[in-house]
């Protein structure tokens, strides 16, 4: 399969689409290293804290992600500015971040559920949940510098920064966990290197030159204005989706850290995030090909993309179901085993989140209004959680969840789409002079 798909890719690249593919290589290296790195820090802090209290960290990282895609969606819309538009990169980030400052205005509602929300995963204090919420701050004041790094094809800085973020974290979660409890220790070593980064990466695009495309003709204020004015509409469009996707992949695991056993919850939670390496990996895909979706509208760039996504997600699915049980057993330690049904089940609940996150990003990249996605992970989102409260899913079901959820609201989506088309043409069948009949015309 792997061998077709290169094939496949070859026969429509454009020079466009290879240095893409190319810089979805380099990317997805760095994921991988990141991803190897994020894995050894969550062996750490799963044998620092034990499977009774790692349901409660594993949920928070995750929530933290989910949270954290508001920051992505806000880079992705910046990087499709940058991508596009003749400003220089200091110019955009001042823009950028005067039009997002709000959104700082929507963490502020999060401080008063705290003590609920530490109650909610059994916490013995409130301080995981403010660093949580630290970390999503720190996210979307960095991801406007990121946007812009993307924009212009940085590709190797952005690796450098991806793996840097990922090393420090582990290692902060190899000391940290010494010195302080194991949640706390956890929530810290996550919020730490984001910040380093994030800040680096400003300094980065304060540095960049001026893009390199020439000027066909002076651009208008209220052309530099509009960088900044659609940007907050733009970002909160894709931030619905992205969360909604994730909230997909991660609402299982909510649910079993209420509903299951501690112990059973925190094996759950360990093969999940297992399991989310796959997201992690097959991510820089959609990273790479996006600046060129976005710069050429260019459908084979898509195509491409979304295969490439594909098939690499299925290769770490086999991974995760061959090699899974012999990590959660001998690596997480012997409590954290899991059988191979559940991994292979979570593998391919990534597989459909990797392929409709792509989907997400490159319909945004091309037009910035397309919702079917967004609305299919809605409607997979609320299936999840009407399973959740009324049946009381097992560990299996649950792990599977969201690729039944995503695949039930896709289908349901198109056969909408064909009912109604059916039911136009039948309309225009039995009735083909209703077009005619406002006017008072007949034909002939």
């Amino acid at each position: 399969m792997t061998a077709l798909s290169t094939q496949f890719i070859r026969n429509r690249a454009t020079p466009e689409v290879y240095n893409a593919a190319k810089a979805a290589g380099i990317l997805t290296a760095a994921g991988l290293a990141s991803g190897a790195s994020n894995f050894g820090f969550n062996v750490i802090i799963a044998r620092a804290s034990g499977a009774a209290r790692y349901g409660a960290i594993g949920t928070l990282v995750s929530v933290v992600t989910v949270a954290g895609f508001l920051a992505i969606a806000a880079g992705y819309a910046v990087a499709r500015r940058a991508a596009t538009s003749e400003l220089s990169p200091r110019d955009v980030l001042v823009r950028t971040t005067r039009s997002l400052g709000p959104w700082f205005l929507c963490l502020v509602p999060l401080f008063i559920v705290v003590k609920p929300i530490a109650d909610f995963l059994h916490l013995a204090g409130v301080g995981p949940v403010l660093m949580a919420i630290g970390t999503v701050a720190a996210m979307l004041a960095g991801s406007l510098a990121s946007g812009i790094l993307l924009g212009h094809s940085r590709f190797r800085l952005i690796a450098a920064l991806t793996v840097g973020n990922a090393f420090v974290r582990l290692l902060l979660g190899a000391v940290l966990p010494r010195i302080l409890e194991a949640t706390d220790a956890a929530l810290l070593a996550t919020l730490i290197p984001v910040a380093l980064v994030n800040a680096l990466s400003v300094l980065l695009v304060m540095r960049l030159p001026l893009p390199a495309r020439p000027i066909s003709a002076p651009i208008s204020a209220s052309s530099d204005d509009a960088v900044g004015k659609q940007l907050p509409r733009e970002s909160l469009a894709g931030a619905i989706g992205s969360m909604a996707l994730w909230a997909v992949w991660v609402a299982p695991l909510v649910i079993a850290t209420h509903g299951l056993a501690r112990v059973e919850s925190g094996r759950f939670a360990a093969a999940q995030v297992l399991a989310s390496a796959i997201l992690l990996i097959v991510a820089p895909v959609t990273t790479a090909f996006f600046p060129t979706i976005a710069r050429h509208r260019d459908r084979s760039a898509a195509l491409v993309g979304v295969v490439a996504t594909a098939v690499l997600a299925m290769v770490c699915a086999a991974a995760l179901a061959l090699i899974g049980p012999v990590f959660m057993s001998r690596i997480y330690g012997p409590g954290f085993a899991a059988p191979r049904a559940l991994l292979t089940e979570f593998g391919l609940s990534a597989l459909a989140v990797a392929v409709a996150t792509f989907a997400l990003w490159a319909a945004r990249a091309r037009d910035g209004r397309h919702l079917r996605v967004t609305v299919i992970a809605i409607a997979a989102l609320a299936l999840e959680g009407v399973a959740g409260g009324l049946l009381h899913p097992s560990a299996d079901v649950l792990a599977a969840a969201p690729v039944l959820t995503l695949l039930a609201a896709t289908a349901a989506s198109y056969l909408i789409d064909a009912l109604r088309g059916a039911r136009n043409r039948v309309q225009m069948t039995a009735w083909p002079e209703a077009g005619l009949a406002s006017t008072g015309e007949h034909p002939g």
